[in-house]
């Protein structure tokens, strides 16, 4: 690992680790910890800071970057940038429109928090990916999360109904994806995105 891959996957382990800081976080703060507002500060907090390195990011690597990491799987450039961004915007407006319902739910608003960070973590790696198996890894962390998410209420038989047929689908759908995968490798000789455009042009022209 290389400064420049640290520097490409600064936001995503900033809030991989700001995340795991809210799952600690009641824990080490048990007398206000319980709080919906005090862990709705603390989730805008890690977002907020986690746009600054994408922004940070962007500027130390000159707009355009691969990471030799990861078999050069990771990418950060303008496309990248933007709707990172974007996903981390519509996460902050998600926290703050969350108040009332973690308030009137009655469940831990610290583990909600963290579930939408690591599913946040999942988008922002899987906009960046330009090989179908970093893709299909972010949008797996993404979907973990979310199972979990659509079964937040434990004791509620809807919702962890919900869960468990969200899984099944999600388990099916991940699954063709990864055949669809290997029909692609097998066409074209590649799973990076680049070398797949190549070689379907090629297929097409020819």
């Amino acid at each position: 690992m290389t400064w420049n891959d640290l520097i490409l996957l600064a936001p995503e382990i900033g809030l991989a680790l700001g995340a795991s800081w809210l799952l600690l976080a009641p824990v080490i703060l048990r007398r206000i910890g319980s709080r919906v507002g005090v862990a709705r500060w603390h989730a805008l907090a890690v977002l907020v800071a986690t746009a600054g390195l994408v922004l940070w990011a962007a500027q130390a690597s000159g707009g355009v970057a691969q990471s030799e990491m990861f078999a050069s799987m990771f990418l950060l450039d303008g496309f990248s940038i933007f709707f990172k961004l974007l996903f981390l915007a519509a996460g902050i407006m998600v926290v703050m429109l969350s108040t009332d319902y973690l308030r009137e739910s009655g469940y831990s608003a610290w583990e909600y928090f963290a579930l939408l960070g690591f599913a946040l973590c999942g988008t922002l790696f899987m906009v960046s990916g330009v090989h179908l198996i970093s893709i299909w890894i972010g949008l797996e962390l993404l979907s973990l999360s979310s199972y979990i998410l659509a079964g937040y209420y434990k004791n509620e038989l809807v919702s962890t109904e919900a869960a468990v047929k969200y899984f099944l689908l999600g388990s099916i759908s991940s699954a063709i994806m990864l055949y669809g995968m290997s029909l692609i490798f097998g066409v074209t000789g590649s799973l990076q995105l680049t070398a797949i455009s190549d070689s379907l042009g090629m297929i097409v022209s020819n």
